[in-house]
């Protein structure tokens, strides 16, 4: 006759029991890294995601719980700091997955090698918490183009299985029509980038300060990077030359410097829709 295994026998079995909306979920896990290289491995509440992925994603949005619940589980993992969730030259088991960031901040960059600790390559863009990642790769079953890790902090993010996000686009076309219309933004989004670059740092900086701007907790938007971040955003300047056009900036009345240290700058997009 079956029976509830209690709490010490499951970590012995290195299973996890976790509370739900239905009540214990109980995920099993291959060993203490879990079932594809988690940190952690769990059952998140399926209607918290769900309502989040219907009303907050622009690929999912209106989609019925029923349709929506062909992509679930969705698996836990735990990323910290600079930790990878992609990278294009090093292929990872969980490649072939749809990713809900569910908190903290996660830095989309070329795929360069790290020196020493410090960043090589240059940032496109910073992803935050409710993100999306991973559209077009999951539902073109392409390869990552970029490195995704967790930036500044630790970030817990939200695995989909391809396979199912797939099976849920077969019955749902237009899932493949809204995965296009995220491609040509991310496209329009590097055009911009790529133009900017040739019209010097102050030009880049208004292309760019308003796409890494992110509301704070008085709802301004706010560019909370070091000097050195933003050269690695723009790809090219001195740490001089940013000071310098942001000093202009804020001269034409666009933005304020609220704190300025040695490494860090926090930048208040007073007039956003004038850069």
């Amino acid at each position: 006759m079956a029976r509830e295994l209690d709490d010490d026998e499951l970590r012995r079995l290195a299973m996890i029991r976790y509370p739900t909306t239905a009540g214990t979920a109980l995920f099993i896990v291959a060993d203490d890294r879990g079932a594809m290289g988690y940190s952690s491995a769990q059952l998140m509440d399926d209607d918290a995601i769900l309502r989040h992925l219907r009303e907050q994603t622009a690929l999912f949005k209106e989609l019925e719980d029923t349709d929506l619940r062909l992509i679930l589980p969705a698996a836990e993992r735990r990323l910290n700091v600079h930790e990878v969730l992609w990278k294009r030259s090093v292929p990872q088991r969980h490649d072939d997955h749809l990713a809900l960031i569910w908190s903290g901040v996660l830095c989309v960059e070329s795929d360069a090698d790290r020196r020493n600790g410090k960043r090589t390559g240059r940032i496109y863009r910073l992803a935050r918490a409710g993100e999306l990642l991973g559209i077009t790769t999951c539902l073109g079953r392409g390869k990552h183009a970029v490195r995704v890790a967790a930036h500044r902090g630790s970030a817990t993010v939200l695995m989909f299985e391809g396979g199912r996000v797939r099976r849920l686009a077969k019955r749902k076309p237009e899932l493949f029509e809204r995965a296009l219309h995220h491609a040509t933004q991310l496209i329009a989004h590097l055009n911009l980038v790529l133009d900017a670059e040739r019209l010097g740092v102050r030009k880049q900086l208004e292309v760019m300060l308003p796409m890494l701007a992110a509301r704070d907790d008085r709802g301004r938007r706010v560019v909370d990077m070091t000097r050195e971040e933003l050269c690695d955003v723009l790809g090219t300047g001195s740490k001089g030359e940013i000071t310098r056009a942001l000093k202009t900036l804020e001269g034409h009345g666009v933005l304020r410097l609220e704190r300025r240290i040695a490494i860090n700058t926090l930048i208040v997009l007073t007039e956003p829709a004038a850069l």
